[in-house]
C-alpha cells in the first residue's frame, strides 16, 4: 500500500493512497452512515492533524486519514477510543464537555459529545476549517478558514460573531491556524489599595487600544472619572485576549510576504507581526504558555519553535528532523498542558503524537 504528501490547502498530509475507499471499494465519506476507511485499524493512528487538550489528562486528536477523532492518554500516549466523522475532520477542539470538529468534506462545524455522538452544526459554513482557538472567558469559537483566508469567530452554540482580522486591516495571505494569548494585566489592582506604576501604565496603554477614553494616555491628562472607571474595571480582573494567527505568507517572487505570525485584538485589530523567512518555514499550530511565549509547529523545519512574543526572537527549539523519540516529520499542531508543561505535538508523517516533558526540559 502506497503513501503520499497531499496537500490540503496550506495543509500537507500524509495519507494512504487506499485510505480513500471502505470494505467492498465503496468511497468513504459524507454519502456512507459510517466511516471506515481501507486499512482501518482500531486504536492505531495514521494521519494526525490537530490536537485539543481534554478533561482528565485526555488530548482529543484529528485523524484525516482514518476520519476519526481519536482520544489520547497524555501519560502514555495510548489510544482509549475514537468516533467516525462523515468526511474528513481537521481542526479540533473542546469546551465544557463539546468536542468542536472542523469537517473539510463537508465545509461545516460539527459539535460532538465525547462518545462521538453529533450533538449540532453550526449554520455558517466554513468551506476549509483548519484550526480552532476557543475562548472559555469570552465564550467564543476561533476558526481559520483557509479558503476565506480568514479567522471566523462564532458563539459556542454556532452564531456568527465576526471576521478577523477587522475589514480595514490588511487581508492574511494564507493562514494555518490560530490560538489566543490570555491577558492577565494589573491583577493586584483595586484588591489593597495600591497599584504600581508599571500596572498602571499597562491598564491605561490597554484601555486606550480597547477604545477606551480618548485623552487617555494620549496627551498626558487623564480625567479622574475616566480613571477610576479603568481601574475598577481591571480590578474585576476583566480578562484581554489576544488572538494569534499563523500565517504562510506568500513565496512567489513577484508578491513576496514572508510567512509571519500576526496578532489581533478580539474585534480583529492589528497589533503585532512577527516575521521573517529567518525565524520561519511553514508555520502551522501554535499554543502559548502563559510566560509570554508562544510555541509554533513549523512543518518544513520539522521543529517547534519557542518564540518570545515581546521581543520576536526564537528562545529554543524542540525536536528535530527524523524518526526517533522525539524527532518530527510534518508537525502540524502543539499544545501545552499548564499543569505539568508537557508539549505534545502532532507527528504527521510518522502517524503519531510527540511529546516533551515539561516544556522540553525532560526526555
Amino acid at each position: 500500500m502506497m503513501s503520499r504528501i497531499i496537500p490540503i490547502g496550506s495543509l500537507a498530509v500524509a495519507v494512504s493512497v487506499a485510505a480513500a475507499v471502505g470494505p467492498g471499494g465503496k468511497p468513504s465519506g459524507p454519502g456512507n452512515s459510517e466511516t471506515v476507511p481501507w486499512g482501518y485499524e482500531k486504536h492505531t493512528m495514521k494521519s494526525p492533524l490537530r490536537v485539543a487538550l481534554g478533561p482528565d489528562g485526555l488530548l482529543f486528536v484529528s485523524d484525516y486519514a482514518w476520519q476519526r477523532v481519536l482520544t489520547v492518554r497524555q501519560d502514555n500516549l495510548g489510544i482509549l477510543d475514537s468516533f467516525s466523522v462523515r468526511g474528513r475532520p481537521t481542526a479540533v477542539g473542546f469546551h465544557d464537555g463539546r468536542i468542536f470538529v472542523g469537517n473539510e468534506a463537508t465545509g461545516v462545524m460539527e459539535v460532538h459529545s465525547t462518545d462521538g455522538q453529533l450533538l449540532y452544526e453550526f449554520e455558517t459554513p466554513i468551506k476549509r476549517p483548519h484550526d480552532i482557538a476557543i475562548s472559555t472567558e469570552q465564550e467564543l469559537v476561533f476558526v481559520v478558514d483557509a479558503s476565506a483566508k480568514s479567522v471566523e469567530v462564532f458563539t459556542l452554540e454556532g452564531d456568527y460573531v465576526r471576521s478577523i482580522p477587522a475589514p480595514d486591516e490588511e487581508p492574511l495571505a494564507s493562514p494555518t491556524a490560530v490560538a489566543l494569548r490570555r491577558q492577565s494585566l494589573g491583577e493586584d489592582i483595586d484588591r489593597n489599595g495600591s497599584v504600581s506604576l508599571q500596572d498602571l501604565m499597562a491598564v491605561l496603554g490597554a484601555w486606550r487600544e480597547r477604545g477606551g477614553p480618548e485623552d487617555v494616555n494620549r496627551d498626558g491628562i487623564v480625567d479622574v472619572q475616566d480613571l477610576s472607571r479603568v481601574l475598577a474595571k481591571w480590578g474585576a480582573k476583566t480578562p484581554a485576549e489576544e488572538v494569534l494567527v499563523s500565517d504562510y505568507g506568500n513565496p512567489a517572487p513577484d508578491a513576496m510576504i514572508e510567512p509571519a505570525v500576526r496578532i489581533y485584538d478580539l474585534q480583529g485589530v492589528h497589533l503585532q507581526t512577527i516575521s521573517g523567512s529567518e525565524r520561519f518555514s511553514r508555520p502551522q499550530g501554535m499554543m502559548t504558555n502563559g510566560n509570554g511565549q508562544v510555541f509554533v509547529a513549523d512543518n518544513l523545519l520539522c521543529k517547534i519553535l519557542v518564540i518570545d512574543l515581546e521581543t520576536g526572537e526564537i528562545v529554543r527549539t524542540l525536536g528535530e528532523f527524523g524518526d526517533d523519540t522525539g524527532q518530527l516529520r510534518l508537525p502540524l499542531d502543539v499544545v501545552i498542558e499548564p499543569g505539568s508543561g508537557d508539549v505534545f505535538v502532532t507527528n504527521n508523517q510518522l502517524g503519531r503524537i510527540e511529546v516533551f516533558r515539561e516544556e522540553g526540559q525532560q526526555p
